[in-house]
Parts: C-alpha cells; sequence; structure tokens
C-alpha cells in the first residue's frame, strides 16, 4: 500500500507541475501579446504623429 500511495502522490505532484507549467506558459504568452500589441500600436502612433510634429516645426 505505501508504494502504491507514494506512486499516486508522485502522479498528482507531477500533474501539479504540469498545470503549474502551463498557467505559467499561459501568463507569460498573454503578457507578451499584451506587450507587443502596446508597442506595436505605441511605435506605429509615434511615427504617425511624430512625421506631422516635424510637419508643424517646419
Amino acid at each position: 500500500m505505501p508504494i502504491q500511495n507514494e506512486d499516486l502522490y508522485i502522479t498528482i505532484s507531477i500533474y501539479e507541475f504540469y498545470e503549474y507549467i502551463i498557467y505559467t506558459l499561459m501568463t507569460t504568452l498573454m503578457i507578451a501579446m499584451f506587450l507587443f500589441i502596446a508597442i506595436g500600436s505605441g511605435y506605429y502612433l509615434y511615427k504617425h504623429f511624430g512625421r506631422h510634429l516635424k510637419d508643424l516645426k517646419d
């Protein structure tokens, strides 16, 4: 019985470990996507409005 219980505990811990890894990956992916969108739109707006600001300065 003790061997079976240990195996069960190991299986549960591995499952929890994988669940934690998947959760971390999903969170990292969401943050990366958010940063990519924010930086991309910010860069686009900077380029777009930067051109207008240069025109206004001239």
